[in-house]
């Protein structure tokens, strides 16, 4: 019983990570209008912003470039806590 349950529970997992809960995915947000969002160029930079203004940017390398979600999802970006 215990074996049946580990699987089932592995299966339940492999699920989730591979279809994913569709926050912030780049299927559902290509389906939704383009939405633009603000990326440091900076090297260690590794989130997206909502707002050019942001707190999160303060610190930014780089140069502050507007780009669209989907392409910052793309880069491995993630959402900024503090804008979203």
């Amino acid at each position: 019983m215990k074996k049946i349950f580990g699987f089932i529970l592995v299966i339940c997992c492999c699920a989730v990570c591979a279809f994913g809960n569709g926050y912030g995915s780049v299927q559902q947000i290509s389906q939704n209008k383009a939405t633009y969002v603000y990326i440091c160029t900076g090297g260690h930079a590794t989130k997206y912003h909502r707002h050019s203004n942001c707190k999160g940017l303060g610190n930014c390398k780089g140069e502050i470039k507007k780009v669209s979600e989907v392409d910052a999802i793309r880069q491995g970006r993630t959402r900024c806590k503090i804008c979203y």
